[in-house]
Formats: structure tokens, C-alpha cells, sequence
């Protein structure tokens, strides 16, 4: 189960890299039994980060409400301040991603992230691994 956060000023928190460069986290919350956290996350181009190349999935849930900036796991339907995302487990996604700009997001996931590389999607809109869909749908708004 996750701690209890009463209070916290995230902007007084540090950015920690998370490997490729350009791209930093502040971690809000972690379940230490399951990897489930919620973290405010930041790419940055001017750094160096780009976008993956390869459509991908994870076996969790992904959440994304962007702060600030404009990426896109299409190059078709941008995220900008204030929009939504929501990939379900198992939902091939980021085909074309790209990242105009510095971007801030707050990221949610329901368990430690893995990341499944699909070099052949079998197409270029999200779709489900599984062969059953989830109970709730992809959503962009």
C-alpha cells in the first residue's frame, strides 16, 4: 500500500534522470509491494530526449494529464496543457511519437513499468495484445 502523503511541494523535490537523456522525474507516491507510482515527469528536447521510435506496451495501466508543452504518440493527436491520456494494460501505443517541446506530465501507472518493444505493429492506431479488451477503453481528451 502506498504511504500516507499529507502535504508535498513538488517543485522542491529534485529531478532524477531516468536513463536516456532529456528525460527526468519527480516521484509523488510509490507502492513499494507493487510499483504502482504517480509522478510528475519532464522531456526535454532542448537536452536531447527524443521520442521513442518503436510502438510499445506495458502490462500495466498508463495515465497521463499533461502541465505543460505538446507530444504526441501518433504525430497525429498532440497532448497539450490540461489534456488526458489512458492506456489500458496491453495496449500497443507510440508509433509515431514525437515531442515539439519541453513537456511536463503528471504520469500515473498500476505497477512497476515494463516497456514491450513492437518493431511490426499490425497497425498504426492503438490496439490490445490480449486477445480480449480491457473494461475500459483508450481515452484522449
Amino acid at each position: 500500500m502506498r504511504p500516507h502523503v499529507p502535504l508535498m511541494d513538488s517543485g522542491t523535490l529534485p529531478w532524477a534522470s531516468l536513463g536516456p537523456p532529456g528525460l527526468h522525474s519527480r516521484l509523488l507516491s510509490r507502492d513499494p509491494e507493487t510499483g504502482a507510482r504517480t509522478a510528475l515527469q519532464c522531456m526535454r528536447p532542448q537536452e536531447g530526449y527524443q521520442a521513442p521510435p518503436i510502438a510499445h506496451y506495458h502490462h500495466t495501466y498508463e495515465e497521463i494529464l499533461v502541465i505543460r508543452g505538446c507530444f504526441s504518440f501518433d504525430s497525429t493527436n498532440w497532448l497539450e496543457p490540461r489534456s488526458y491520456c489512458f492506456h489500458p494494460p496491453e495496449t500497443v501505443h507510440g508509433f509515431k511519437s514525437a515531442v515539439r517541446e519541453e513537456s511536463w506530465f503528471l504520469s500515473r501507472v498500476g505497477r512497476n513499468l515494463d516497456v514491450n518493444l513492437v518493431p511490426e505493429p499490425v497497425r498504426l492506431s492503438p490496439y490490445y495484445v490480449s486477445s480480449l479488451p480491457p473494461p475500459r477503453a483508450v481515452a484522449v481528451h
